[in-house]
């Protein structure tokens, strides 16, 4: 280890990632900031703030392309940053879901995202598809996505069978996604 580097504040780090370009790393808080971390070439990094995204209850973040991907679970949301100008970072689109939806945790293959919320007494089990744009940032829900004879998009947890047998609710915790 090399030096670690400490939060200008306790709203505690979730995830870094590296963005495409293979040198620059971004990190967000619980709190919904987000820093890019400097002087990684040095013996001494640092953390610089470019967005601040309230209400705080940010979590597991995908990079695609240009855009940071991020989920929202207390706010009901998730939305994209444009991060092609770390001097200049802004929402380009946020998706809301309904009160029993908390997304938390994402995974993306690069066109399309896939939220799921987060355990808690208020939330459904449920998994969600998400399309971007990678042009502009822009999220939708994908309709298409859906348990087999639903109308409603995404795809729930909470049933008696499964492909590999009768074991009844699950609890998604994570995801992983690719081509």
């Amino acid at each position: 280890m090399i030096s670690t580097i400490k939060l200008p504040t306790d709203d505690g780090p979730n995830e870094p990632r590296v963005l495409p370009d293979g040198r620059t790393v971004l990190v967000n808080t619980g709190e919904c900031r987000l820093y890019q971390v400097t002087g990684l070439d040095g013996l001494k990094p640092q953390l610089k703030l470019v967005h601040h995204e309230t209400p705080r209850g940010c979590a597991t973040p995908v990079v695609v392309g240009n855009y940071w991907i991020q989920s929202n679970a207390p706010d009901h949301r998730v939305f994209a940053l444009d991060i092609s100008d770390l001097a200049r970072v802004r929402r380009v689109s946020s998706v809301s879901f309904d009160d029993r939806q908390r997304p938390h945790w994402l995974a993306s293959d690069g066109e399309r995202v896939v939220m799921v919320n987060e355990p808690s007494a208020t939330a459904e089990r449920r998994m969600w598809m998400l399309q971007i744009n990678r042009a502009t940032g822009q999220l939708a829900i994908d309709s298409a996505f859906r348990d087999a004879g639903s109308n409603r998009p995404g795809v729930a947890f909470d049933r008696a069978a499964w492909p590999h047998g009768t074991t009844g609710n699950a609890v998604p915790h994570g995801t992983v996604f690719g081509r």
